[in-house]
């Protein structure tokens, strides 16, 4: 870890597939699954520690995701991971937004300004508060994409 800080370099992880696949199981088609459960635990606990030990040394950690290893739609729960080794919830979420639009070279998306692009979510309550209402999806009320509204809960588009 010490010299992924000297040397500048940034990790993204993807501390939710694994846990994910101890939690669910392993697709009904991977013929491999007993095999690779029972190391799959072992995985999970030491992932989650060299990924601490990194955050607490001061590595750059930009939120990763393998949404096509999972059913698409849990990618945020890498957020509640991430506070789980550390993390404000601040800077979980911006590990998701700028670190990672910083991360990609992006200047025109990861933050609200003039000129950025507009996608943006509004959501029922605060997740500095608790970052798990990001990850149902009843939560989120509204949403932009490219300045315009792709999501009202309420019908109002």
């Amino acid at each position: 870890s010490k010299r992924m800080v000297e040397n500048n370099v940034t990790l993204v992880p993807t501390l939710l597939v694994h846990q994910f696949l101890y939690e669910h199981g392993f697709p009904v088609w991977d013929i491999y699954a007993d095999e690779k459960f029972d190391k799959l635990k072992e995985v999970v606990k030491v992932h989650k520690e060299n990924i601490k030990v990194a955050y607490d040394e001061g590595v750059n950690i930009v939120m990763g995701t393998d949404s096509g290893v999972i059913p698409h739609g849990h990618n945020l729960n890498e957020l509640l991971y991430l506070i789980d080794i550390g993390m404000t919830p601040m800077e979980a979420i911006e590990s998701a937004t700028i670190k990672a639009a910083e991360f990609i070279g992006k200047d025109d998306v990861g933050s609200i300004g003039i000129g950025k692009c507009a996608d943006i979510i509004f959501i029922e309550d605060n997740p500095l508060d608790d970052m798990a209402i990001l990850t149902k999806p009843n939560n989120i009320m509204r949403v932009f994409q490219d300045g315009a509204e792709v999501k009202n809960r309420y019908g109002l588009m």
